[in-house]
């Protein structure tokens, strides 16, 4: 048996603008918002835990109180699939 990557959570101070702004970088839209939380996907593919094979993963924002102390231990590296960097990098500044 083997396990797959379906979701990444992700601790923040404002989950609903990061939510805004991953969902514009990879045309993910909202899927579930509740108290402190929101949930982004593929609005492709929005059953990807039950679905057979690799899926998109979710990205969950989660509201935290603390502040971040030290540099992120994660980050995601994303390519543009319609253009070059330069003009992805000028539609999301």
């Amino acid at each position: 048996m083997t396990s797959k990557l379906t979701e990444l959570s992700i601790d923040c101070e404002d989950p609903a603008g990061l939510a805004r702004f991953w969902c514009a970088v990879l045309g993910y839209e909202v899927q579930d918002e509740e108290d402190g939380l929101v949930t982004i996907g593929s609005p492709e593919v929005p059953e990807g835990k039950r679905r057979p094979g690799p899926v998109p993963p979710t990205l969950t924002f989660a509201l935290v109180p603390e502040g971040k102390l030290v540099k992120n231990r994660i980050h995601l590296d994303v390519n543009p699939t319609d253009g070059d960097q330069d003009d992805e990098v000028r539609r999301l500044l």
